[in-house]
Protein backbone atom coordinates (compact mmCIF):
# COMPACT_ATOMS: atom_id res chain seq x y z
CA UNK A 1 0.00 0.00 0.00
CA UNK A 2 2.89 2.75 0.88
CA UNK A 3 4.82 1.42 -1.71
CA UNK A 4 1.42 2.47 -4.20
CA UNK A 5 1.05 5.77 -2.68
CA UNK A 6 4.48 6.82 -3.37
CA UNK A 7 4.67 6.12 -6.74
CA UNK A 8 1.15 8.44 -6.52
CA UNK A 9 3.91 11.27 -5.46
CA UNK A 10 1.58 12.04 -2.89
CA UNK A 11 2.92 14.36 0.78
CA UNK A 12 5.09 11.81 2.24
CA UNK A 13 4.36 13.84 5.67
CA UNK A 14 0.35 13.51 4.88
CA UNK A 15 0.98 9.71 4.69
CA UNK A 16 2.94 9.51 7.68
CA UNK A 17 0.77 11.84 9.71
CA UNK A 18 -2.12 9.59 8.49
CA UNK A 19 -0.72 5.84 9.52
CA UNK A 20 0.13 7.24 13.00
CA UNK A 21 -3.26 8.56 13.13
CA UNK A 22 -4.74 5.40 12.58
CA UNK A 23 -2.45 3.61 14.48
CA UNK A 24 -0.39 1.95 11.78
CA UNK A 25 3.17 0.91 13.01
CA UNK A 26 4.56 -0.76 10.61
CA UNK A 27 8.83 -0.99 10.60
CA UNK A 28 8.78 -0.65 6.77
CA UNK A 29 7.03 2.35 6.58
CA UNK A 30 8.27 4.06 9.11
CA UNK A 31 11.84 3.78 8.30
CA UNK A 32 10.42 4.80 4.63
CA UNK A 33 9.16 7.89 6.05
CA UNK A 34 11.27 8.85 8.70
CA UNK A 35 12.76 12.18 7.30
CA UNK A 36 9.22 13.41 6.83
CA UNK A 37 8.00 12.91 10.26
CA UNK A 38 8.46 16.00 13.05
CA UNK A 39 9.73 15.23 16.20
CA UNK A 40 5.98 15.98 17.07
CA UNK A 41 4.91 12.56 15.09
CA UNK A 42 7.59 10.51 16.63
CA UNK A 43 6.53 11.54 20.31
CA UNK A 44 2.77 10.30 19.39
CA UNK A 45 4.16 7.36 18.05
CA UNK A 46 6.60 6.66 21.04
CA UNK A 47 3.52 7.47 23.35
CA UNK A 48 1.54 4.91 21.51
CA UNK A 49 3.98 2.00 21.52
CA UNK A 50 4.18 2.98 25.70
CA UNK A 51 0.55 2.45 26.01
CA UNK A 52 0.46 -0.76 24.45
CA UNK A 53 1.00 -3.92 26.39
CA UNK A 54 3.36 -6.20 25.36
CA UNK A 55 0.81 -8.91 23.86
CA UNK A 56 -0.56 -5.92 21.55
CA UNK A 57 2.95 -4.67 20.68
CA UNK A 58 4.15 -8.03 19.52
CA UNK A 59 0.72 -8.61 17.37
CA UNK A 60 0.83 -4.92 15.63
CA UNK A 61 4.71 -4.26 15.70
CA UNK A 62 7.29 -6.60 17.02
CA UNK A 63 6.34 -9.56 14.46
CA UNK A 64 6.89 -7.30 11.30
CA UNK A 65 10.66 -6.68 12.46
CA UNK A 66 11.40 -10.28 11.45
CA UNK A 67 10.93 -9.49 7.89
CA UNK A 68 13.29 -6.41 7.83
CA UNK A 69 16.21 -8.94 9.21
CA UNK A 70 17.28 -12.36 7.42
CA UNK A 71 19.34 -13.93 8.93
CA UNK A 72 21.63 -14.66 5.66
CA UNK A 73 21.15 -10.82 4.40
CA UNK A 74 22.57 -9.00 8.12
CA UNK A 75 24.44 -6.49 6.05
CA UNK A 76 20.74 -5.30 3.52
CA UNK A 77 19.57 -4.96 7.17
CA UNK A 78 22.64 -2.98 8.26
CA UNK A 79 22.60 -0.91 5.42
CA UNK A 80 19.19 0.02 6.26
CA UNK A 81 19.42 1.60 9.34
CA UNK A 82 22.52 3.16 8.32
CA UNK A 83 20.89 6.15 6.99
CA UNK A 84 22.09 9.53 7.26
CA UNK A 85 22.01 11.53 10.48
CA UNK A 86 22.64 15.59 10.27
CA UNK A 87 20.78 16.79 13.36
CA UNK A 88 19.83 16.44 16.79
CA UNK A 89 16.20 15.68 15.93
CA UNK A 90 17.26 13.50 13.48
CA UNK A 91 19.30 11.52 16.24
CA UNK A 92 16.10 11.40 18.69
CA UNK A 93 13.80 10.03 15.70
CA UNK A 94 16.18 7.57 14.72
CA UNK A 95 16.65 6.61 18.28
CA UNK A 96 13.20 5.86 19.12
CA UNK A 97 12.61 4.09 15.87
CA UNK A 98 16.09 2.12 16.47
CA UNK A 99 15.06 1.11 20.48
CA UNK A 100 11.61 -0.18 19.57
CA UNK A 101 12.87 -2.16 16.94
CA UNK A 102 14.71 -3.92 19.73
CA UNK A 103 11.53 -5.55 20.80
CA UNK A 104 12.16 -8.44 18.00
CA UNK A 105 12.88 -11.61 19.41
CA UNK A 106 16.45 -11.39 17.37
CA UNK A 107 19.28 -11.27 19.51
CA UNK A 108 21.52 -10.16 16.37
CA UNK A 109 19.00 -7.39 15.26
CA UNK A 110 19.61 -5.52 18.80
CA UNK A 111 22.99 -6.05 18.56
CA UNK A 112 23.39 -4.50 15.78
CA UNK A 113 21.07 -1.66 16.94
CA UNK A 114 23.10 -1.00 19.87
CA UNK A 115 26.05 -0.56 17.82
CA UNK A 116 24.19 2.00 15.75
CA UNK A 117 22.69 3.59 18.84
CA UNK A 118 26.43 4.51 19.94
CA UNK A 119 27.56 5.89 17.04
CA UNK A 120 24.49 8.45 17.18
CA UNK A 121 25.06 9.34 20.31
CA UNK A 122 28.83 9.22 19.92
CA UNK A 123 28.14 12.48 17.32
CA UNK A 124 25.55 14.21 19.18
CA UNK A 125 25.64 13.02 22.74
CA UNK A 126 26.21 16.64 23.74
CA UNK A 127 23.39 18.08 23.00
CA UNK A 128 21.29 16.60 26.03
CA UNK A 129 18.84 14.40 23.35
CA UNK A 130 20.19 11.25 25.30
CA UNK A 131 18.39 12.52 28.64
CA UNK A 132 15.69 13.07 26.77
CA UNK A 133 15.22 9.54 25.72
CA UNK A 134 15.93 8.58 28.97
CA UNK A 135 12.89 10.80 29.77
CA UNK A 136 10.97 9.58 27.34
CA UNK A 137 10.99 5.79 27.85
CA UNK A 138 12.16 5.04 31.21
CA UNK A 139 8.43 3.98 31.74
CA UNK A 140 8.49 0.81 28.92
CA UNK A 141 7.60 -2.51 29.94
CA UNK A 142 9.69 -4.44 27.71
CA UNK A 143 12.78 -5.30 29.03
CA UNK A 144 15.01 -5.51 25.81
CA UNK A 145 14.31 -1.68 24.92
CA UNK A 146 15.43 -0.33 28.52
CA UNK A 147 18.75 -3.32 28.18
CA UNK A 148 19.89 -1.32 24.37
CA UNK A 149 19.04 2.31 26.17
CA UNK A 150 21.35 1.93 29.30
CA UNK A 151 23.90 -0.47 27.33
CA UNK A 152 24.47 1.93 24.97
CA UNK A 153 24.17 5.42 27.28
CA UNK A 154 27.15 3.29 28.97
CA UNK A 155 28.85 2.50 26.13
CA UNK A 156 28.45 6.40 24.85
CA UNK A 157 29.75 7.44 28.32
CA UNK A 158 32.80 5.16 28.03
CA UNK A 159 33.91 6.48 25.04
CA UNK A 160 32.94 10.54 24.82
CA UNK A 161 34.05 10.53 29.03
CA UNK A 162 31.79 14.18 28.76
CA UNK A 163 31.72 15.67 32.19
CA UNK A 164 28.94 17.64 31.79
CA UNK A 165 27.09 15.68 29.47
CA UNK A 166 27.16 12.14 31.72
CA UNK A 167 26.04 14.69 34.35
CA UNK A 168 22.91 15.05 33.12
CA UNK A 169 22.48 12.01 32.56
CA UNK A 170 23.28 10.68 35.85
CA UNK A 171 20.58 13.39 37.01
CA UNK A 172 17.79 11.79 35.07
CA UNK A 173 18.75 8.25 35.68
CA UNK A 174 18.04 9.49 39.68
CA UNK A 175 15.10 11.10 38.96
CA UNK A 176 13.31 8.75 36.79
CA UNK A 177 14.37 5.49 38.54
CA UNK A 178 15.83 6.46 42.21
CA UNK A 179 14.12 9.09 43.14
CA UNK A 180 12.05 7.10 45.29
CA UNK A 181 13.17 3.58 46.68
CA UNK A 182 10.05 2.30 46.07
CA UNK A 183 10.44 2.83 41.81
CA UNK A 184 13.93 1.55 42.09
CA UNK A 185 13.96 -0.97 38.69
CA UNK A 186 12.93 -4.71 39.28
CA UNK A 187 15.15 -5.69 36.50
CA UNK A 188 18.89 -6.84 37.43
CA UNK A 189 20.10 -5.45 34.51
CA UNK A 190 18.40 -1.89 33.94
CA UNK A 191 19.87 -1.80 37.83
CA UNK A 192 23.32 -3.01 36.73
CA UNK A 193 23.60 -0.53 33.71
CA UNK A 194 21.79 2.59 35.75
CA UNK A 195 24.14 2.17 39.02
CA UNK A 196 26.73 1.57 37.05
CA UNK A 197 26.09 4.96 35.32
CA UNK A 198 26.13 7.01 38.32
CA UNK A 199 28.94 5.28 39.47
CA UNK A 200 31.31 6.27 36.34
CA UNK A 201 29.53 9.77 36.73
CA UNK A 202 31.08 9.88 40.44
CA UNK A 203 34.46 9.17 39.13
CA UNK A 204 34.16 11.57 36.78
CA UNK A 205 34.38 14.30 39.71
CA UNK A 206 30.83 14.89 39.31
CA UNK A 207 28.20 14.61 42.18
CA UNK A 208 28.18 11.59 44.51
CA UNK A 209 24.54 10.76 43.57
CA UNK A 210 25.23 6.85 43.85
CA UNK A 211 25.60 6.94 47.32
CA UNK A 212 22.56 8.31 47.55
CA UNK A 213 20.57 5.42 45.41
CA UNK A 214 22.25 2.49 47.55
CA UNK A 215 19.69 -0.23 48.54
CA UNK A 216 18.30 -1.50 50.18
CA UNK A 217 14.76 -0.63 47.83
CA UNK A 218 11.01 -0.54 48.73
CA UNK A 219 10.87 -1.98 45.11
CA UNK A 220 9.91 -5.85 44.50
CA UNK A 221 13.29 -7.92 45.32
CA UNK A 222 14.00 -10.65 42.44
CA UNK A 223 15.34 -12.64 45.27
CA UNK A 224 11.89 -13.45 45.70
CA UNK A 225 11.19 -14.91 42.39
CA UNK A 226 14.02 -17.37 43.33
CA UNK A 227 12.77 -20.47 45.68
CA UNK A 228 15.01 -23.83 46.48
CA UNK A 229 12.67 -26.49 44.85
CA UNK A 230 11.86 -27.14 41.27
CA UNK A 231 7.76 -26.14 41.04
CA UNK A 232 5.73 -29.14 39.60
CA UNK A 233 5.47 -28.05 36.21
CA UNK A 234 3.19 -30.11 33.84
CA UNK A 235 3.03 -30.62 30.23
CA UNK A 236 -0.65 -28.49 30.62
CA UNK A 237 1.30 -25.42 32.74
CA UNK A 238 1.49 -23.30 29.82
CA UNK A 239 -1.37 -24.18 28.33
CA UNK A 240 -2.63 -27.15 25.52
CA UNK A 241 -2.38 -25.15 22.51
CA UNK A 242 0.89 -26.51 20.16
CA UNK A 243 2.80 -23.08 20.95
CA UNK A 244 2.21 -23.32 24.46
CA UNK A 245 3.51 -26.99 24.18
CA UNK A 246 6.65 -25.48 22.48
CA UNK A 247 6.85 -23.11 25.39
CA UNK A 248 6.73 -25.87 27.94
CA UNK A 249 9.36 -28.15 25.66
CA UNK A 250 12.03 -25.12 25.64
CA UNK A 251 11.77 -24.35 28.90
CA UNK A 252 11.63 -27.67 31.07
CA UNK A 253 12.59 -29.98 28.01
CA UNK A 254 15.04 -31.75 26.61
CA UNK A 255 15.64 -28.25 23.86
CA UNK A 256 18.49 -26.02 23.25
CA UNK A 257 17.49 -23.59 25.84
CA UNK A 258 17.00 -25.71 28.49
CA UNK A 259 19.84 -27.69 27.50
CA UNK A 260 22.55 -24.55 26.74
CA UNK A 261 21.10 -21.60 28.59
CA UNK A 262 19.52 -23.02 31.60
CA UNK A 263 22.12 -25.26 31.71
CA UNK A 264 21.02 -29.41 32.44
CA UNK A 265 22.37 -30.68 29.38
CA UNK A 266 20.07 -33.60 30.36
CA UNK A 267 16.48 -34.22 31.76
CA UNK A 268 17.42 -34.43 35.38
CA UNK A 269 17.31 -31.33 37.40
CA UNK A 270 20.51 -29.14 36.63
CA UNK A 271 23.13 -28.74 39.08
CA UNK A 272 24.98 -25.84 37.46
CA UNK A 273 23.88 -23.44 40.12
CA UNK A 274 25.40 -25.07 42.77
CA UNK A 275 27.14 -22.88 45.29
CA UNK A 276 29.62 -22.85 47.72
CA UNK A 277 27.37 -23.95 50.13
CA UNK A 278 26.61 -27.41 48.31
CA UNK A 279 23.00 -25.55 47.68
CA UNK A 280 21.42 -26.19 44.63
CA UNK A 281 18.86 -22.93 43.55
CA UNK A 282 16.47 -23.82 40.39
CA UNK A 283 14.33 -21.81 38.82
CA UNK A 284 10.86 -20.93 39.41
CA UNK A 285 9.05 -20.80 35.75
CA UNK A 286 6.55 -18.08 35.57
CA UNK A 287 3.86 -18.26 32.87
CA UNK A 288 3.05 -14.70 32.02
CA UNK A 289 6.67 -13.79 30.22
CA UNK A 290 9.46 -15.52 28.78
CA UNK A 291 11.48 -12.72 29.93
CA UNK A 292 10.98 -12.68 33.24
CA UNK A 293 12.84 -16.18 33.23
CA UNK A 294 15.97 -14.83 31.84
CA UNK A 295 15.62 -12.15 33.95
CA UNK A 296 15.76 -14.42 36.62
CA UNK A 297 18.82 -16.65 35.61
CA UNK A 298 20.79 -13.62 35.27
CA UNK A 299 19.88 -12.71 38.95
CA UNK A 300 21.00 -16.35 40.02
CA UNK A 301 23.99 -16.16 38.04
CA UNK A 302 24.98 -12.68 39.55
CA UNK A 303 24.51 -13.88 42.77
CA UNK A 304 26.59 -17.14 42.61
CA UNK A 305 29.63 -15.22 40.93
CA UNK A 306 29.28 -12.95 44.35
CA UNK A 307 29.80 -15.94 46.18
CA UNK A 308 32.41 -17.79 42.87
CA UNK A 309 34.58 -15.45 40.74
CA UNK A 310 33.34 -15.52 37.57
CA UNK A 311 37.21 -15.53 36.44
CA UNK A 312 38.16 -18.79 37.84
CA UNK A 313 37.98 -20.93 34.75
CA UNK A 314 40.64 -23.10 36.89
CA UNK A 315 41.14 -23.50 40.14
CA UNK A 316 44.69 -23.08 41.08
CA UNK A 317 46.20 -26.14 41.62
CA UNK A 318 44.91 -27.47 38.20
CA UNK A 319 46.81 -24.70 36.68
CA UNK A 320 49.59 -25.42 39.15
CA UNK A 321 50.13 -28.82 38.20
CA UNK A 322 48.72 -29.60 34.88
CA UNK A 323 49.55 -26.44 33.07
CA UNK A 324 52.73 -24.53 34.31
CA UNK A 325 54.78 -26.99 34.49
CA UNK A 326 54.57 -27.46 30.26
CA UNK A 327 54.91 -23.93 29.57
CA UNK A 328 58.91 -22.23 29.49
CA UNK A 329 59.89 -20.08 32.00
CA UNK A 330 62.73 -17.54 31.76
CA UNK A 331 65.63 -18.34 33.51
CA UNK A 332 67.51 -14.81 32.30
CA UNK A 333 66.29 -11.57 31.32
CA UNK A 334 62.92 -10.52 31.42
CA UNK A 335 61.09 -12.41 34.30
CA UNK A 336 57.30 -11.71 35.78
CA UNK A 337 56.87 -10.07 39.33
CA UNK A 338 54.08 -11.87 39.42
CA UNK A 339 52.94 -15.45 39.98
CA UNK A 340 52.57 -17.31 36.63
CA UNK A 341 49.73 -19.20 37.96
CA UNK A 342 47.64 -15.93 38.02
CA UNK A 343 49.04 -14.84 34.55
CA UNK A 344 47.72 -17.78 32.76
CA UNK A 345 44.46 -17.35 34.90
CA UNK A 346 44.00 -14.47 33.52
CA UNK A 347 44.95 -15.74 29.90
CA UNK A 348 42.47 -17.74 30.54
CA UNK A 349 40.15 -14.74 31.59
CA UNK A 350 40.83 -13.55 28.17
CA UNK A 351 39.87 -16.73 26.70
CA UNK A 352 36.20 -17.35 28.36
CA UNK A 353 34.93 -13.81 28.47
CA UNK A 354 35.97 -12.28 24.88
CA UNK A 355 37.26 -9.23 26.21
CA UNK A 356 39.87 -6.64 24.98
CA UNK A 357 43.75 -7.21 26.17
CA UNK A 358 43.10 -3.43 27.41
CA UNK A 359 40.11 -4.03 29.38
CA UNK A 360 41.77 -6.80 31.50
CA UNK A 361 40.40 -6.23 35.07
CA UNK A 362 43.64 -6.85 36.02
CA UNK A 363 43.23 -5.40 39.32
CA UNK A 364 41.11 -8.40 40.20
CA UNK A 365 42.99 -10.95 38.72
CA UNK A 366 46.40 -10.30 40.45
CA UNK A 367 46.39 -10.98 44.66
CA UNK A 368 50.05 -9.63 44.44
CA UNK A 369 52.06 -7.39 42.23
CA UNK A 370 50.13 -6.43 39.51
CA UNK A 371 50.71 -6.36 35.97
CA UNK A 372 49.68 -4.57 33.48
CA UNK A 373 47.60 -5.75 30.42
CA UNK A 374 50.29 -5.56 27.93
CA UNK A 375 52.76 -7.94 30.48
CA UNK A 376 49.89 -10.69 30.47
CA UNK A 377 49.86 -10.25 26.78
CA UNK A 378 53.45 -10.45 26.14
CA UNK A 379 53.32 -13.76 28.20
CA UNK A 380 50.65 -15.19 25.90
CA UNK A 381 52.47 -14.26 22.80
CA UNK A 382 56.00 -15.38 24.11
CA UNK A 383 54.39 -19.14 24.62
CA UNK A 384 52.49 -19.08 21.51
CA UNK A 385 55.34 -18.28 18.67
CA UNK A 386 57.07 -20.88 20.75
CA UNK A 387 54.45 -23.14 19.61
CA UNK A 388 53.75 -24.32 23.35
CA UNK A 389 50.00 -23.59 24.00
CA UNK A 390 49.65 -26.70 21.49
CA UNK A 391 52.56 -28.30 22.84
CA UNK A 392 50.57 -28.31 26.34
CA UNK A 393 47.77 -29.64 24.55
CA UNK A 394 49.45 -32.90 23.12
CA UNK A 395 50.98 -33.42 26.53
CA UNK A 396 47.72 -33.16 28.00
CA UNK A 397 46.11 -35.50 26.00
CA UNK A 398 48.85 -38.08 26.33
CA UNK A 399 48.49 -37.66 30.13
CA UNK A 400 45.30 -38.19 30.62
CA UNK A 401 43.77 -40.74 27.24
CA UNK A 402 42.55 -42.95 29.63
CA UNK A 403 40.16 -40.60 30.11
CA UNK A 404 39.29 -40.45 26.41
CA UNK A 405 36.40 -42.87 24.67
CA UNK A 406 37.85 -44.21 21.28
CA UNK A 407 34.86 -45.78 20.43
CA UNK A 408 34.23 -43.71 17.80
CA UNK A 409 35.84 -40.62 16.53
CA UNK A 410 33.72 -37.74 14.99
CA UNK A 411 35.23 -35.08 11.93
CA UNK A 412 33.74 -31.83 11.29
CA UNK A 413 34.00 -28.12 9.79
CA UNK A 414 33.45 -25.02 11.83
CA UNK A 415 33.26 -21.52 10.07
CA UNK A 416 34.48 -18.83 12.51
CA UNK A 417 33.51 -15.15 11.27
CA UNK A 418 36.78 -13.14 10.64
CA UNK A 419 35.65 -10.06 12.10
CA UNK A 420 39.25 -7.61 11.17
CA UNK A 421 39.87 -10.10 8.52
CA UNK A 422 43.64 -11.41 8.72
CA UNK A 423 45.53 -14.60 7.79
CA UNK A 424 43.67 -17.25 5.93
CA UNK A 425 40.09 -15.39 5.74
CA UNK A 426 37.87 -15.69 2.46
CA UNK A 427 34.32 -14.98 1.88
CA UNK A 428 32.11 -17.72 2.30
CA UNK A 429 28.89 -17.61 0.61
CA UNK A 430 26.43 -19.74 2.43
CA UNK A 431 27.09 -17.90 5.81
CA UNK A 432 27.49 -14.50 3.75
CA UNK A 433 30.47 -13.36 5.47
CA UNK A 434 34.32 -13.71 5.82
CA UNK A 435 35.21 -16.94 7.89
CA UNK A 436 37.99 -19.12 8.80
CA UNK A 437 37.43 -22.96 8.43
CA UNK A 438 38.99 -25.33 10.42
CA UNK A 439 38.33 -29.39 10.66
CA UNK A 440 37.97 -30.62 14.27
CA UNK A 441 38.64 -34.25 15.49
CA UNK A 442 36.37 -35.63 18.59
CA UNK A 443 36.11 -38.56 20.54
CA UNK A 444 32.96 -40.38 21.42
CA UNK A 445 32.21 -38.19 24.55
CA UNK A 446 33.10 -35.03 22.42
CA UNK A 447 36.44 -34.14 23.46
CA UNK A 448 39.13 -32.77 20.83
CA UNK A 449 41.30 -35.18 19.48
CA UNK A 450 42.88 -32.73 16.78
CA UNK A 451 42.23 -29.68 15.12
CA UNK A 452 43.54 -29.23 10.87
CA UNK A 453 45.49 -25.88 10.43
CA UNK A 454 42.61 -23.10 9.34
CA UNK A 455 42.10 -22.42 5.79
CA UNK A 456 40.27 -19.53 4.66
CA UNK A 457 36.25 -19.99 4.42
CA UNK A 458 35.76 -19.72 0.77
CA UNK A 459 37.29 -23.53 0.32
CA UNK A 460 35.41 -26.54 0.83
CA UNK A 461 36.07 -28.92 4.04
CA UNK A 462 37.53 -31.41 1.75
CA UNK A 463 39.99 -29.38 0.25
CA UNK A 464 43.22 -30.59 0.45
CA UNK A 465 41.70 -33.25 2.64
CA UNK A 466 44.97 -35.95 2.23
CA UNK A 467 47.35 -33.39 3.55
CA UNK A 468 45.26 -31.63 6.30
CA UNK A 469 44.23 -35.55 7.43
CA UNK A 470 47.91 -36.62 7.51
CA UNK A 471 48.40 -33.57 9.97
CA UNK A 472 45.60 -34.30 12.14
CA UNK A 473 47.22 -38.24 12.30
CA UNK A 474 50.80 -37.22 13.11
CA UNK A 475 49.05 -35.05 15.85
CA UNK A 476 47.65 -38.18 17.81
CA UNK A 477 50.71 -39.89 17.16
CA UNK A 478 52.38 -37.08 19.33
CA UNK A 479 49.87 -37.51 21.82
CA UNK A 480 50.38 -41.28 21.26
CA UNK A 481 46.97 -42.00 20.43
CA UNK A 482 46.68 -45.40 18.01
CA UNK A 483 44.82 -44.51 15.34
CA UNK A 484 43.95 -48.43 13.84
CA UNK A 485 40.56 -49.79 13.95
CA UNK A 486 38.77 -46.66 14.96
CA UNK A 487 35.40 -45.94 13.20
CA UNK A 488 35.19 -42.12 12.21
CA UNK A 489 31.84 -40.38 11.23
CA UNK A 490 31.15 -37.64 9.55
CA UNK A 491 28.55 -36.04 7.11
CA UNK A 492 27.14 -36.22 3.73
CA UNK A 493 30.10 -33.01 3.44
CA UNK A 494 32.83 -35.32 3.51
CA UNK A 495 31.95 -38.17 1.05
CA UNK A 496 35.01 -38.14 -1.38
CA UNK A 497 37.60 -40.77 -2.52
CA UNK A 498 40.18 -39.35 -1.77
CA UNK A 499 38.92 -38.91 1.91
CA UNK A 500 38.39 -42.84 2.09
CA UNK A 501 41.43 -43.38 0.94
CA UNK A 502 43.64 -41.71 3.01
CA UNK A 503 41.47 -43.08 6.66
CA UNK A 504 42.14 -46.38 5.17
CA UNK A 505 45.57 -46.28 5.18
CA UNK A 506 45.88 -45.71 9.08
CA UNK A 507 43.40 -48.41 9.38
CA UNK A 508 40.19 -46.40 10.22
CA UNK A 509 36.98 -47.05 9.40
CA UNK A 510 35.23 -44.75 7.68
CA UNK A 511 31.29 -44.47 8.47
CA UNK A 512 30.82 -41.10 6.38
CA UNK A 513 26.99 -40.43 5.02
CA UNK A 514 26.96 -40.86 1.47
CA UNK A 515 26.22 -37.78 -0.27
CA UNK A 516 23.59 -38.63 -3.10
CA UNK A 517 24.68 -35.09 -5.67
CA UNK A 518 27.96 -37.21 -6.32
CA UNK A 519 26.41 -39.93 -7.89
CA UNK A 520 27.63 -42.79 -5.72
CA UNK A 521 26.90 -46.17 -6.43
CA UNK A 522 29.17 -48.01 -4.76
CA UNK A 523 27.79 -50.93 -2.97
CA UNK A 524 30.93 -51.78 -0.85
CA UNK A 525 29.67 -48.27 0.76
CA UNK A 526 28.04 -49.18 3.71
CA UNK A 527 26.92 -46.67 6.13
CA UNK A 528 26.18 -48.01 10.05
CA UNK A 529 23.09 -45.46 10.96
CA UNK A 530 23.02 -46.65 14.57
CA UNK A 531 26.65 -45.60 14.68
CA UNK A 532 26.51 -41.92 12.52
CA UNK A 533 23.76 -41.12 15.20
CA UNK A 534 26.73 -40.63 17.93
CA UNK A 535 27.94 -37.71 15.77
CA UNK A 536 25.67 -35.21 17.41
CA UNK A 537 28.58 -35.12 19.75
CA UNK A 538 30.87 -33.02 18.12
CA UNK A 539 27.89 -30.56 17.54
CA UNK A 540 27.77 -30.85 21.35
CA UNK A 541 31.67 -29.70 21.55
CA UNK A 542 30.84 -26.63 18.98
CA UNK A 543 28.53 -25.85 21.70
CA UNK A 544 30.82 -25.64 24.47
CA UNK A 545 33.99 -24.01 22.17
CA UNK A 546 31.14 -21.12 21.63
CA UNK A 547 30.87 -20.96 25.58
CA UNK A 548 34.46 -19.39 24.96
CA UNK A 549 33.53 -15.97 23.97
CA UNK A 550 37.56 -15.08 22.17
CA UNK A 551 37.19 -17.80 19.55
CA UNK A 552 33.31 -17.12 18.86
CA UNK A 553 34.71 -14.14 16.55
CA UNK A 554 37.99 -14.64 15.09
CA UNK A 555 39.80 -10.86 16.24
CA UNK A 556 43.35 -12.34 15.99
CA UNK A 557 44.69 -11.40 12.54
CA UNK A 558 47.36 -14.10 12.87
CA UNK A 559 46.68 -17.66 12.40
CA UNK A 560 49.10 -18.60 14.91
CA UNK A 561 47.00 -16.96 18.12
CA UNK A 562 43.92 -17.94 16.36
CA UNK A 563 45.30 -21.39 16.32
CA UNK A 564 46.48 -21.06 20.90
CA UNK A 565 43.18 -19.79 21.41
CA UNK A 566 42.06 -22.82 20.30
CA UNK A 567 44.56 -25.23 21.73
CA UNK A 568 43.88 -23.43 24.97
CA UNK A 569 40.01 -24.42 25.29
CA UNK A 570 40.70 -27.62 24.16
CA UNK A 571 43.09 -28.05 27.28
CA UNK A 572 40.45 -26.37 29.91
CA UNK A 573 37.87 -28.89 27.92
CA UNK A 574 40.24 -32.11 28.95
CA UNK A 575 40.67 -30.49 32.90
CA UNK A 576 37.53 -29.64 33.74
CA UNK A 577 36.33 -33.23 32.66
CA UNK A 578 38.85 -34.81 34.58
CA UNK A 579 38.22 -32.74 37.35
CA UNK A 580 34.58 -33.92 37.57
CA UNK A 581 35.49 -37.61 37.02
CA UNK A 582 37.66 -36.96 40.11
CA UNK A 583 34.81 -35.52 42.36
CA UNK A 584 32.18 -38.32 41.42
Amino acid sequence: MFESIKLQNINRERIAKWSLENRIYEPYSILDLIDSLSVDNIRVFNSAMLAMTMYERDMKWSVYIGDLYKEYYEDDFRQRIGFQIHSEDDAYKACILFLWMCTSPHPQVRHIILRRIVSIMKKFGNTGFVSLLIENLHTCNDPYVLHILYAAVYGYSLISRDKNAISEIAKKIKQSHYSDRAQAPLDIIVRHWTLSLLAFSRELGNEDLLSQVQPPYESMNPNGLIIDEWDDITENYFGTSYPSQLLYESINGFEDFNRYIIGTNSRNTSNIYRSDLNLCISIKILSNSVQIELFIILWVTKLIHNKQPMYAVLDKDTIKNEILPHLSVAKRGFQSKSSLIEVINAILYKLKTGCQWEYLPVKELFSGKVLKYGAVFHHYNKWSKKGEWKSLWLQLLDKHRSELDMSSVDLDGSHTPAIRGGEEVGYQGRKKRKTTNALYLTDRKGLPLAMSVPKSGEHHDTHNIVAVMQNMMEDMAKANIRTDGLFLNADAGFDCAALRSVLKSYGIVSNICINKRNGTTNDSIVLDELLYRERYSIERTNAWMDSFRTILNLFDTTLRNWESWNYIAFSVMLLRKCARKRKV
